[in-house]
């Protein structure tokens, strides 16, 4: 939810810029600025959510073992 809203709020960002853009080359500029911030910003989300894929499965492999005992 919390990646949904930063990447939502960031589109709704981009829009309010674009109204304010006085011609077509800011209106590019602010759409490859925005581009590439999500780029970055949806490579960390995915670093963060495989880290956290390997800690749940890491903390159920545990509960397996440990109920194997």
């Amino acid at each position: 939810m919390y990646y949904a809203k930063q990447n939502a709020d960031a589109g709704l960002s981009l829009a309010s810029d674009i109204t304010k853009a006085s011609n077509i080359q800011e209106i590019l500029a602010l759409q490859t600025k925005f581009a590439q911030k999500q780029m970055q910003s949806y490579a960390l989300q995915t670093q963060e959510l495989g880290l956290l894929m390997i800690d749940a499965g890491r903390n159920a492999a545990a509960t397996v073992k440990s109920g194997e005992a």
